[in-house]
């Protein structure tokens, strides 16, 4: 389990030191936009968001089911084992 929580920050954070450094972001007027599809129900769900837009990104936070989720996921490329309860979406990027 500690493996795999290391193993997703890790990946979590090299997403968005891509994202950020992205030369798609040097081209956009004002704060990057990401869409966060996320359990209405959940903590850390909202946690993200705010953290997000805590470091300069503007959030359109989206509550839905987790099956919608799984699709969502599924739709981006995310293997099941690096899958969380939320999932943001930016410049055809998953993270």
């Amino acid at each position: 389990m500690w493996r795999t929580s290391m193993v997703l920050r890790t990946v979590f954070a090299f997403c968005l030191a891509v994202l950020v450094t992205s030369p798609a972001f040097a081209a956009t007027d004002g704060a990057p936009a990401i869409e966060v599809w996320k359990s209405p129900t959940c903590g850390c769900c909202g946690k993200w968001v705010e953290h997000l837009e805590a470091n300069g990104f503007e959030v359109k936070a989206k509550n839905t089911s987790p099956a919608m989720l799984d699709r969502i996921r599924r739709q981006a490329g995310i293997e099941e084992k690096l899958a969380s309860c939320h999932t943001g979406l930016i410049d055809g990027y998953a993270v």
